[in-house]
């Protein structure tokens, strides 16, 4: 597991600072001091850093660490497992996870919309009044994207994430936990998936539960450790490669040296399909296009390697539930 760097754990207590308490008892658990924060680098292991966290809740009480008006106090995350174990479905899991804290707190307004084939879950929060909350967003998305692949026991490829924060904030850093295209300046705080993955069945029970939060830092923290499964590859191999159509399953099996049969298995095992994942890449870049460049719709559609900008925009509008333009105009607001 990689180590975590300086910069994560100067944000992880950001806000207990903020509050003014001290954090000499979190640095002495830690084996740090604040000079240390300074210095550049990775300072902790994953389950170094994940003492501290535990460490910074039980101080204050708080699972939050000081950066929401109200305190979620110790038991939050795992009363909100509870709370969902038992769904049938990852769409179920969710609208129960997003009333249970509602319940909790008015300071996060939720939604789940389904558009086209998209899913788009999707959080707002009001301003804490002492700090600014970004980490605390990026983190809480974080843990909800790891939450929900395990409940379904399976890697869910995120399509793209939106914030609603400045991407000063450290973008190389959200990257290399979210692993795919991110927006900063949006009006809310978004993890865009395939919807299918809402279908899916919770695999997990109330014994799976147990160990999961008796590790839940760690388990939550594996966003810092490399994805190197199938499917992810796959991804990572389709957005380099310029020319789409040109990969085929039996051309893509070649960079693993499998045969094509072997790895359609490996990703069906993995809850993916080639073309499925070939299709996310397509589709990923048509909305980069569209929201990042002035090109005209048939510019891109070229671009994509349609043969005809009709088909570009009925794909779009399959994927997406709205047309390029209605797109375009939805998020220049």
């Amino acid at each position: 597991m990689h180590n975590i760097s300086n910069q994560i754990v100067k944000w992880q207590l950001q806000g207990l600072k903020a509050r003014d308490v001290d954090l000499k008892p979190i640095y002495s658990i830690a084996g740090l001091s604040e000079e240390d924060l300074s210095k550049p680098g990775n300072l902790l292991t994953a389950e170094e850093f994940a003492q501290l966290m535990r460490s910074a809740f039980e101080l204050v009480d708080d699972e939050a660490a000081g950066y929401t008006q109200k305190p979620w106090r110790l038991g939050t995350f795992r009363m909100m497992c509870h709370a969902t174990i038992d769904c049938d479905n990852l769409r179920r899991a969710i609208m129960r996870m997003m009333e249970f804290f509602r319940l909790l707190s008015d300071e996060f307004k939720w939604s789940l919309e389904e558009q086209g084939e998209e899913a788009v879950l999707s959080f707002t929060t009001l301003p804490n009044g002492i700090i600014d909350n970004g980490y605390f967003v990026a983190s809480m998305m974080t843990i909800l994207w790891r939450w929900a692949s395990w409940m379904i026991d399976t890697p869910i490829l995120l399509s793209r994430v939106y914030f609603d924060f400045s991407g000063e904030f450290d973008s190389a850093e959200l990257r290399s936990v979210f692993r795919t295209a991110i927006y900063f300046d949006q009006n809310a705080n978004q993890l865009v998936i395939p919807s299918h993955y809402l279908e899916q069945p919770i695999k997990q029970n109330s014994e799976s539960l147990v160990p999961f939060l008796n590790n839940s830092p760690e388990c939550l923290l594996s966003h810092y450790q490399s994805d190197n499964s199938f499917s992810q590859q796959v991804k990572i191999f389709l957005e380099a490669e310029q020319e789409l159509d040109t990969v085929s399953l039996d051309s893509m099996a070649k960079n693993f040296e499998i045969s094509g049969q072997t790895l359609s298995r490996r990703l069906k095992k993995e809850g993916h399909q080639f073309q499925e994942i070939k299709d996310k890449v397509r589709k990923n870049r048509a909305v980069n296009l569209l929201q990042k460049t002035d090109l005209s719709f048939a510019e891109i559609s070229n671009a994509l390697g349609f043969s005809e900008d009709s088909v570009f925009y009925r794909n779009f509008k399959k994927w997406t539930g709205m047309t390029p333009s209605e797109y375009r105009q939805n998020r220049s607001k």
